[in-house]
């Protein structure tokens, strides 16, 4: 007995609308992808560069009061830094300083600043602060563990971009000569002013 599969007009009409369909649907899904992908690749292109937040932090960090105050903080951390340890060495100063970079931390970490615009403008200080100001940061954090947060982070951060960007060439920690040049090019900030 043979069986004969013979299929009517009508059932190769819908199979035939029903084949192109799933096609139609299969690319339009394709089509939406494609598009939902560029959408996102041209919103991390804009987050990635977006200078509006950095504007403001580097309009700040480099006002005549804020240089006085990295000089002063500066100076405070060449004077003191056998004793960053002690309850009794603070510096408003320092603080100030500190806090600059703890706000521009908090932004990083929460994504309102890419750490690519916060390293172009920043990793150096922060960088330079961290490492000068390492043990005044842990000394406080005994008493007051969520101050200054974000900074480690951040740096972590800024270095991971730096050590991409370096290619291998990158040392993550200051000797003491580079430590002291950062510092005192920060030192020399109020006299510039001063001069000026």
């Amino acid at each position: 007995m043979v069986f004969a599969l013979a299929a009517t007009d009508d059932e190769k009409t819908q199979l035939f609308v029903g084949f192109y369909l799933v096609k139609a649907t299969l690319l339009v899904g394709l089509v939406g992808m494609i598009a939902l992908i560029a959408q996102c690749w041209a919103e991390y292109r804009r987050r990635t560069y977006d200078p509006s937040w950095v504007v403001s932090f580097d309009r700040n960090f480099n006002s005549q009061e804020m240089k006085k105050v990295r000089s002063r903080a500066a100076s405070f951390l060449k004077n003191n830094s056998n004793q960053l340890r002690s309850d009794d060495v603070s510096s408003g100063d320092l603080d100030d300083v500190l806090d600059f970079i703890e706000d521009l931390g908090f932004y990083v970490v929460g994504d309102q600043m890419t750490p690519e615009v916060a390293h172009h403008a920043f990793h150096t200080w922060v960088r330079g602060y961290y490492a000068a100001a390492r043990d005044y940061i842990e000394s406080v954090q005994e008493h007051s563990p969520t101050m200054w947060e974000h900074i480690n982070s951040l740096l972590e951060m800024l270095d991971q971009v730096e050590k991409e960007r370096a290619h291998g060439k990158y040392k993550k920690t200051m000797n003491q000569n580079e430590l002291d040049s950062f510092l005192g090019g920060e030192v020399k900030l109020e006299d510039e002013i001063e001069n000026a």
